[in-house]
């Protein structure tokens, strides 16, 4: 949740959370990620949720995240040893 002087829960700034993005993101999000950065500069944090949205939010994404999600589970449920 956000503050009215754009801090989270923790104390962290819009900008501090924004410039962890590079070394959480993996493969084309990065990439992505990368070229939206150099375009547009140092963005907030409510900024980047949008774009993030906007790209990667559509329903197939979700269907295929959703279905990554069950395979995973239902494998767990399979043979336990696997999830650990």
């Amino acid at each position: 949740a956000q503050n009215p002087d754009n801090r989270d829960m923790r104390g962290r700034s819009d900008l501090a959370i924004s410039g962890r993005l590079s070394s959480l993101l993996k493969g084309n999000a990065r990439r992505w990620f990368n070229d939206v950065r150099i375009a547009n500069g140092r963005q907030p944090w409510s900024w980047w949720k949008e774009q993030i949205i906007n790209k990667w939010g559509n329903p197939a994404w979700r269907y295929k995240l959703e279905n990554k999600f069950d395979e995973r589970i239902f494998h767990c449920k399979k043979n336990l040893l696997n999830c650990l």
